[in-house]
């Protein structure tokens, strides 16, 4: 496996993360209803990216964090990993929610104050939306509600994944299979309120079912598995070898209707391909502008919803009426260029400022409780 400790990052898996990004902002620009054949297939599925987001993040949570409990780190341990997270995901996740309660309240009038919507609100800064309680009020976010359950219960995911001998992790991947391929298939009253509005067999979203607390769960629970299998020489050499037909098949696979479920299943050898950032594929895909992407990716996904609502639609609205050729593509490129150059400056500006804030805040407290207290005196 890559060695983080002197790069601070696996840029392949950073790089990857970053075209995932750029394909949420794709798919909801609904080019796959302006697009036919092929394209459109592909296009369809770049829903999946979130999934592949899930199964990146098992699998990174575990290549960083998993040595303080598999180590018998106790309580100590899980609040550091939740502090860790917390300064990683909640900073901008709460600048975000602001701007879109105030973007909704703009686009809407004055929001209704009532019992349910501060009951709406206060799920959603507590990050707990998704747990069948609330909507998100940015829709996105509903995947970080349900990765945010994944890291409370993160001690017990390692203990079930890393922990446990072969078997019990071999049954656990099946069951997670097996409960994706539930999701997949199952009718869509049992899991969805409005079949309408899915776009794939795993469009499972509905903040008032299970099904995307499940998705998470498996997936994430895929990409812990998958470094378990990174611990043996033998994997990793094998899955480097074979990165680039693996990067192949599933090119081929999001050209295919339906194979939603396989495009998924695929991607934990992809990840662990790519986890030894070396090769062809590798160096192709950590290059300069996808790390860079990988880098803003949080703020991408995040963001762009702000950006594509409604501005997508206004933009190509006088675009069109100017009488200018490819409206539709100048808007799209003017999307990406005003998503990524926002998430630029969110990222320099309110992720990594408000990440070292918290973690000083961190540090000190220790060194503040053993001193008893702030020198109040010294200060007057």
């Amino acid at each position: 496996m890559a060695d983080t400790a002197n790069h601070g990052q696996i840029r392949a898996l950073t790089g990857i993360r970053g075209i995932a990004a750029t394909a949420v902002v794709l798919y909801h620009l609904d080019l796959g209803q302006r697009n036919a054949g092929i394209l459109q297939h592909i296009l369809h599925h770049a829903y999946l990216a979130v999934d592949l987001f899930f199964v990146l993040s098992g699998f990174v949570m575990a290549l960083t964090y998993s040595s303080m409990f598999l180590a018998g780190g106790g309580a100590g341990s899980y609040w550091k990993f939740l502090n860790h997270r917390i300064a990683r995901i909640y900073p901008l996740y709460l600048v975000i929610c602001i701007l879109c309660f105030i973007s909704n309240s703009v686009e809407h009038g004055a929001p209704d104050v009532s019992l349910p919507l501060f009951g709406e609100i206060a799920a959603n800064l507590a990050m707990v939306q998704a747990w069948g309680v609330a909507e998100s009020i940015n829709g996105d976010a509903w995947s970080i509600s349900t990765e945010w359950l994944a890291y409370l219960i993160f001690p017990a995911l390692i203990w079930l994944t890393l922990r446990r001998g072969n078997r019990q992790a071999v049954i656990a991947g099946i069951l997670c299979i097996g409960l994706l391929a539930a999701l997949a298939f199952a009718p869509d009253f049992v899991l969805w309120r409005d079949p309408q509005v899915r776009q794939g067999p795993l469009d499972r979203a509905d903040p008032f079912s299970l099904a995307p607390m499940l998705r998470c769960l498996c997936e994430f629970i895929l990409g812990l598995l998958t470094y378990r299998v990174a611990a043996s020489a033998k994997m990793l050499k094998a899955a480097q070898s074979l990165s680039l037909p693996i990067f192949l098949a599933l090119l081929v696979l999001l050209a295919i209707p339906g194979a939603d479920l396989s495009i998924v299943l695929l991607m934990p050898a992809l990840v662990l391909a790519l986890s030894t950032d070396r090769g062809p594929l590798a160096r192709a895909i950590g290059g300069p502008v996808t790390l860079m992407l990988g880098n803003f990716s949080y703020a991408i996904y995040l963001l762009h919803p702000l950006i594509i609502w409604p501005g997508a639609a206004i933009l190509d609205h006088r675009l069109a009426a100017a009488g200018l050729a490819h409206a539709a593509a100048m808007t799209v490129v003017a999307v990406l260029f005003l998503t990524i150059g926002f998430a630029a400056l969110a990222y320099y500006f309110i992720e990594r400022p408000a990440r070292r804030a918290l973690r000083r805040m961190r540090r000190a407290a220790p060194a503040l409780a053993a001193s008893g207290g702030p020198d109040l005196a010294r200060r007057a």
